[in-house]
């Protein structure tokens, strides 16, 4: 259970984040696939993918996160995958989340009718309420795009968290100035937006273009340190990744015997 409970401290950072691509590379308004390079400290350690796509008068939003750690020498790798369906309004219908870290696993599915979520998790049944006004990743990504980048803009939103169903996470960006920002080689000039949620303590900051696309994202994550992730093409997000140390980076050198 504590190895889940690592996993489990990402996803409220890099799941939520609104416009998590790059120029889009579907047709349709909205509509993305973006692969992004995952950095542990400097060492390319994962990948994460986003797809957003219409089907009808819905939204489909599906995620996949692949993080390679290390604890001792000892690898292991993280994937945590989400899936969440909403209506035109943003209000979610139904999801699937997935947290696999090593031979354990987690995972989590819901219906949403009338109010309540019809819950699945760890093969239990339960009925729960929804949490009031949580919009799903479409809907604030639009929220996001509809508030423009003015600095000084402040957004706040009900974010819907997939690995957290029963909680109502408040998303709060904030614009700054735009800065030069080098991804993966390539210098871009973007707007800088710090995020923060009401789950988890952890900031965050994004770069993104006009659209609210995102380019780069960086947060500091307890035993991780540092995760860094730049939009890539797929076959650079995929390359072959090295497990990242998240055990004797966490220990304190004492400074007397």
């Amino acid at each position: 259970m504590k190895r889940i409970a690592i996993a489990l401290l990402l996803l409220p950072v890099l799941v939520p984040i609104p416009g998590l691509a790059a120029p889009a590379t579907r047709a349709l308004e909205g509509e993305r696939d973006q692969w992004y390079a995952l950095y542990s400290g400097g060492t390319k350690a994962g990948y994460f993918h986003e797809r957003l796509e219409k089907d009808g008068g819905k939204w489909i939003s599906i995620t996949e996160m692949s993080l390679s750690i290390s604890r001792l020498g000892q690898p292991m790798t993280v994937v945590q995958k989400s899936r969440i369906t909403e209506d035109a309004s943003g209000r979610v219908l139904s999801f699937e989340a997935r947290t696999t870290m090593g031979s354990m696993e987690q995972k989590t599915t819901g219906k949403v009718e009338g109010g309540k979520i019809h819950l699945v998790q760890m093969g239990m049944e339960s009925t729960v309420d929804y949490p009031e006004g949580a919009l799903g990743p479409a809907a604030v990504y639009r929220l996001c795009r509809e508030a423009g980048l003015e600095p000084g803009t402040k957004i706040e939103a009900v974010s819907f968290l997939a690995e957290a169903p029963t909680r109502k996470v408040v998303q709060t960006l904030e614009v700054g100035a735009r800065e030069k920002k080098d991804v993966l080689g390539r210098v871009l000039l973007l707007h800088a937006v710090t995020v923060t949620n009401s789950l988890l303590p952890i900031r965050a900051r994004i770069w993104v273009d006009r659209s609210w696309n995102a380019w780069v994202m960086e947060m500091d994550v307890p035993v991780l340190g540092r995760l860094s992730m730049f939009a890539t093409e797929k076959e650079v997000a995929l390359a072959k990744s090295e497990p990242a140390e998240v055990f004797a980076s966490s220990l304190a050198a004492p400074d007397r015997a």
